[in-house]
């Protein structure tokens, strides 16, 4: 990435970059970026980078400008394919303020940079994977259950139950392999959600049991749906026991996982109460089943470091 140099001062009025978002190919070290250059810009916004827009940022920044006390050499980055990478609340602060700002413009930058700048905020380790953050937490505790029960040099469990010490790479080696299955869940069980009942633990027991029992597949999905629109008349009666559990009582994400992967069997439905013999026994179950050793072979050395003393 580079800044592309010239003379001091501002943008030249009449320059292309003044009538049209395109990608520009000489900028000045310092350019002078007008509202209507800055509307132009933000048009041409990385889809990835809308989603986290802020209008009290974008505000606040325009206030300051008002009151001249904006830096004029703050960053504005655009990829080498035209688009916007890094500073939409500058820009839609100079729309908002109406007045003209200098800012240092880099043009050259890959289009994957984006996920090196804040947005406002900081990335989150979903939006570095490209993923949504509910996706990210289901492949998360998916690779734990892929790591559950190992132990690395220092004798510590090889994944901890942070998603953060997960790299970007394992977020996305685990969408690969189940994504067929993200894609069923979404399509069957939708993206609603009950809160202090649907952990991520709990989507993927159901995710699972539905790849498991894929002729049962949509059975399932109603039964979820059913759980969590509390309409438990037309759930299984297996279902209100699991309800009734996870609302009154404190479970570990693994045995929660547990729990929810029993009171999902399509099997045992007619049961009154959900039970769960031994944590161990599913979870090596899964793990087999799943070919979830497989996954953990290819995503081992894709895991980030906690910190000394975690």
């Amino acid at each position: 990435m580079k800044a592309l140099a010239g003379s001091g001062g501002g943008a030249a009025p009449g320059t292309e970059l003044e009538h049209a978002p395109r990608r520009v190919h000489v900028l000045q070290l310092r350019t002078l970026v007008t509202p209507k250059m800055a509307q132009g810009w933000l048009t041409l916004q990385h889809p990835r980078q809308g989603i986290r827009y802020r209008e009290d940022l974008a505000a606040r920044y325009a206030t300051l400008m008002k009151r001249g006390e904006w830096r004029a050499d703050s960053l504005i980055v655009l990829a080498d394919n035209g688009w916007l990478l890094d500073g939409q609340h500058r820009l839609r602060a100079v729309v908002l303020s109406g007045i003209p700002q200098e800012f240092v413009v880099v043009d050259d930058a890959d289009p994957g940079d984006y996920k090196n700048f804040d947005a406002g905020q900081g990335r989150s380790l979903a939006f570095r994977a490209e993923m949504g953050t509910t996706e990210a937490a289901m492949i998360a505790f998916i690779l734990n259950l892929a790591g559950w029960g190992r132990e690395g040099k220092d004798g510590k469990p090889v994944f901890g139950l942070s998603k953060q010490k997960l790299s970007p790479v394992a977020l996305q080696l685990g969408m690969e392999t189940f994504g067929d299955s993200f894609a069923n869940f979404d399509k069957l069980c939708g993206r609603s959600f009950l809160k202090g009942i649907t952990s991520a633990p709990m989507r993927v027991a159901v995710m699972l049991r539905m790849r498991k029992h894929h002729h049962k597949a949509a059975e399932i999905g109603a039964a979820y749906r059913a759980l969590i629109t509390l309409d438990l008349r037309n759930a299984p009666r297996m279902l209100s026991s699991f309800y009734r559990r996870v609302k009154d009582e404190t479970f570990s994400q693994v045995d929660g996982f547990a729990l929810s992967w029993n009171a999902f069997n399509p099997a045992s439905w007619e049961l009154t109460k959900v039970q769960v013999r031994s944590v161990e026994s599913i979870i090596r179950s899964v793990q087999k089943e799943f070919g979830l050793d497989d996954l953990y072979d290819a995503t081992r050395d894709n895991i980030i470091p906690a910190p000394e003393g975690e």
